[in-house]
């Protein structure tokens, strides 16, 4: 719990705000999983904060989701090109990863 506050102040996530007096803020919650080696060994435990976005209303709370995912075809083709060149290929777990992008009210 103490890394992932850590990783939310060093990447400066969040800022405090005041909330307005019509609004209700959004809970958060912690989820906690057990991560294992290769062998099946328990490695370490986990932890996550997250927010009760199911609480949020849309056009009220947020007008857009994104979520970014990659295809498996562009996976298979990195991998065939690596083998085609003989290159090599490294794996890599990311621990915190967030994306930095400044939001602006959309004009319509």
């Amino acid at each position: 719990m103490e890394n992932e506050i850590s990783s939310l102040h060093t990447n400066k996530v969040r800022d405090l705000t005041e909330l307005h007096s019509e609004r209700k803020a959004i809970g958060s919650k912690w989820v906690f999983k057990r991560k294992y080696d290769a062998d099946g060994n328990m490695e370490h435990y986990k932890a996550r904060l997250v927010a009760q976005g199911f609480l949020q209303k849309q056009g009220i709370d947020y007008d857009e989701t994104i979520c970014p995912v990659v295809r498996f075809e562009s996976v298979r083709t990195a991998i065939a090109l690596a083998v085609q060149h003989d290159m090599n290929l490294h794996q890599l777990d990311i621990t915190t990863a967030f994306l930095n992008v400044n939001l602006r009210k959309k004009s319509t």
